[in-house]
This record gives C-alpha cells, structure tokens and sequence, in this order.
C-alpha cells in the first residue's frame, strides 16, 4: 500500500508539473496566432488602399490631340480648345493673365519659334 501512495505522489507531480506545461504551450500559440493574425490583417488591409488610390489615376489627356514636327523632330500633344494657327493679334496686347481663354492656347505650325 505505501508503494501505490507513493506511486501516486509521484504521478500527481508529474501530471502538475505536464499541466503547467500545456497551459503556458497553449498561451504561447494563442499569442503567436494573435500576433500573425493581426499582421497579416494589418497587411489585408494596407494592400487594399494601395490598389484603391491606384484605380483612381486617370490620363486626363486621352483625349488630347498630338502635335508632329516631321522636320524638326518633335510632337506634343494639346487639348482640343487650342487653336492652330498664328496667334491673333489682339491676344499679344497686355499680360498673359489678362488675356481671353482664346489666348492662352495656340499653336503656330508655320513658325515653331514662334509657339
């Protein structure tokens, strides 16, 4: 009977000494599980407003007409309000700013030193 008492002391030991074990084991996964889990949602999330401020890029001269100097070697492209042609004469009278909206956008194909 003293051998089955003192087998049993020494299971109960054990057994306490498995289950301290186990306990801490199983804290250490949940942290890890908790800290990989917020991450990787960190990073969800983070990739997402990436590919939301990249959708919004938009080529705002699509519709741009372009401009090609053969002899020169050059082409630009222009919006469609911009008249082609020399400029007309009361568009060089005063400041840029004061001028009409006709004004500000010309292209002159026959003088190029002179766009």
């Amino acid at each position: 009977m003293i051998k089955l008492k003192k087998l049993h002391a020494k299971a109960s030991l054990v057994w306490g000494k498995q289950s301290g074990f186990a306990l801490s084991l199983v804290i250490l996964i949940a942290v890890v599980l908790v800290v990989a889990g917020g991450t990787g949602y960190y990073f969800y999330k983070t990739s997402q407003e990436l590919e939301e401020i990249g959708e919004e890029v938009v080529d705002e001269t699509a519709d741009w007409k372009t401009y090609r100097n053969e002899k020169y070697g050059y082409s630009f492209k222009y919006p469609l309000e911009c008249r082609y042609g020399p400029m007309l004469p009361y568009c060089k009278e005063g400041p840029p700013e004061e001028r009409p909206p006709e004004c500000l956008c010309f292209l002159n194909g026959e003088n190029p030193d002179g766009v």
